[in-house]
């Protein structure tokens, strides 16, 4: 199961949050607890320091007149409750004085200047110890760690408290955030839901954060071009039909005269009428097939070198007989010049160019077909080009005679379905040739010549 980009972020601010709490707090605890241990060292050490100045002079040696009672500064008498020490005389064998429920044996049996951890009563202890300077008065001041660590742990349980407190406010707070940023995502995903099926509008973007809108604007490029290939699609399909229904109500109706003619001469003059129409409508069916498959786009092209003069030759000799009833002739001049191409391609575009020529020509008219090199300033290109001696086209018409259904006015007898050059302009788009249109080489005539790329040519 896909986890949300949503869930992923709290999760990942939540475990980041948890670390950045607990990391500190442990630090704090760790830091509190040593700075604790020294601060009440320094007490320890004050305290026995100024109970032993206070002290008599000589007391540690026989303790004569020493009622145990000693005028205590007020800072120690504060901290009576919280620590406990003892005078020791005679060596440490004499307990002189200490505060009231101190214990009645030494905080430290060693008598040891300096800091030591000691149990007493079975209950850890911190005890500090001095001497004075004759060696018989000892002063030790110990606190019992159970009541110092029950105060910090009580400081200490507060303080976490509050911290997950703020760590939960915090967390609710980030869970807002990620949810109000992802607001404009989730608005994306119904209004993309919420369409029907050939909504192609392009996706709003008014809401978005920065980081997404590069893709939305990809998406809607994707859309843009989708919506063009549907409305494309859509007038190819209607052109289409419009343009077969003309030659099958022509077939229908040319039936219907054969099958009313009442004499074998009508009868067979109907039946080649027929069959006239039968291969127009082929020749329109194969023309719209390779248009559609060709503006799909889903023909992946299988390139190669292949000799431009042999493709010429091979779809030349696919016309001569129609040519010959007709009286028409194809006149060749190529020499072999190869180019890189998709041999299927290329021979509907130059069946297209000789049927279109030969279409536009009257009977006993003349087609040149040529193919070769021809010398530009860029260097050596291949060429192909196919004349006639027919009508022409217009200077003005001949950039609209690629043009998907296009017929030039005027020559409305010639029976064309206006697919054939748009079948050649794609074709030479598609392999980087130049579309050039000229006269014929009769009177006007027409001339359609390929240029293709001075690298087409194998070297």
């Amino acid at each position: 199961m896909r986890r949300s980009i949503k869930g992923r972020m709290i999760q990942a601010l939540v475990l980041w949050m948890i670390v950045a709490w607990a990391l500190p707090i442990g630090i704090v605890y760790l830091c509190a607890t040593d700075s604790q241990t020294s601060v009440w060292d320094d007490k320890l050490q004050s305290i026995g320091t100024k109970v032993l100045q206070i002290l008599p002079a000589g007391i540690g040696s026989d303790g004569a007149g020493f009622d145990r009672t000693l005028q205590l500064p007020h800072d120690v008498v504060a901290q009576e409750h919280e620590l406990t020490f003892q005078v020791w005389g005679h060596g440490g064998t004499r307990l002189l004085a200490s505060t009231p429920g101190a214990p009645r044996a030494p905080l430290r049996a060693d008598f040891k200047e300096g800091f030591a951890n000691a149990e007493i009563g079975g209950q850890p202890w911190r005890v500090y110890s001095v001497v004075d300077r004759s060696g018989s008065v000892h002063v030790q001041v110990g606190n019992d760690r159970r009541l110092i660590n029950a105060g910090f742990r009580k400081y200490f349980a507060s303080m976490v408290a509050m911290t997950t407190v703020g760590l939960a406010l915090t967390g609710l707070m980030m869970w807002w955030s990620v949810r109000r940023t992802l607001e404009p995502l989730a608005h994306l995903e119904q209004t993309t839901r919420d369409r029907s099926r050939f909504d192609l509008k392009p996706l709003p973007t008014e809401r978005l954060p920065c980081e997404l809108l590069p893709l939305v604007d990809a998406f809607n490029h994707v859309l843009s071009h989708l919506d063009q290939a549907i409305k494309a699609e859509r007038q190819f399909i209607s052109d289409a039909a419009h343009e077969l229904r003309t030659p099958l109500s022509a077939l229908q109706a040319q039936f219907e005269v054969a099958l009313r003619s009442r004499t074998e001469e009508e009868r067979n003059l109907s039946l080649r009428k027929l069959l006239v129409g039968v291969q127009r409508s082929t020749r329109l069916a194969e023309q719209l097939l390779d248009l559609a498959r060709l503006e799909a786009g889903n023909h992946a092209p299988v390139r190669s070198w292949y000799d431009l003069q042999d493709i010429v030759l091979h779809v030349a000799s696919e016309f001569e007989v129609s040519a010959a009833r007709q009286r028409q002739s194809i006149e060749l001049a190529v020499q072999p010049c190869r180019v890189h191409c998709d041999i299927d391609e290329m021979g509907i575009l130059v069946r297209n160019l000789v049927d279109n020529a030969l279409r536009y020509t009257p009977p006993g008219g003349r087609v040149l077909i040529r193919c070769g090199h021809r010398d530009e300033g860029e260097g050596s290109r291949p060429f192909l080009e196919v004349a006639d001696n027919g009508p022409g086209v217009p200077t003005e018409e001949r950039e609209a005679i690629f043009e998907r259904f296009h017929r030039v006015p005027g020559n409305g007898a010639v029976r064309g379905a206006g697919i054939g050059l748009s079948l050649v302009s794609r074709i030479a788009r598609m392999h980087s040739a130049r579309i050039e249109t000229g006269a014929g080489f009769g009177d006007p005539g027409l001339s359609v010549r390929l240029l293709f790329s001075p690298f087409a040519e194998a070297a």
